[in-house]
């Protein structure tokens, strides 16, 4: 019964860091907005979605860049991970060198695809609420990342 259990207990660990590993490396993304179609219109007139690039580490520390496109600018977020299970949690640190609190200090939650190449999140809500509000009925924003 021992020899059951420790295999056990080693599959789930083997799995474990099978799952965190899949995470290290370069991950280019994008932010993907749907909305409504009486809301199309109104959308061509906004500014394009940034790119995205995170970057995983073994250590547990992440560097994420955002390319605003029609800005020359950049936005670097620097915070520490976690993997459990299909789950990848992000906690900022610093963004653009400074420490970030409030709703900048948020853990994020990005699902790992079973095949470890896709990360997505759900924005949908949050814009909502740093828009004041409900997010319009079909509106969905969502951040999708690629294994490099």
């Amino acid at each position: 019964m021992r020899r059951i259990t420790a295999a056990l207990t080693l599959a789930v660990a083997s799995l474990a860091l099978a799952q965190q590993a899949s995470v290290v490396g370069t991950w280019n993304g994008k932010v993907e907005l749907k909305v409504p179609d009486e809301m199309k219109a109104q959308m061509k007139q906004a500014p394009p979605m940034p790119s995205l690039k995170l970057v995983f580490d073994k250590a547990g520390t992440y560097v994420a860049t955002q390319k605003m496109p029609n800005e020359n600018t950049e936005h670097k977020t620097e915070g520490t991970w976690r993997a459990s299970g299909n789950k990848v949690v992000l906690t900022p640190k610093k963004r653009d060198g400074k420490a970030v609190s409030g709703e900048g200090a948020k853990e994020r939650t990005y699902i790992l695809a079973k095949d470890g190449k896709t990360m997505t999140m759900d924005l949908t809500s949050q814009m909502a609420k740093n828009a004041g509000g409900q997010a319009p009925k079909g509106m969905k924003v969502t951040v999708i990342l690629k294994k490099a």
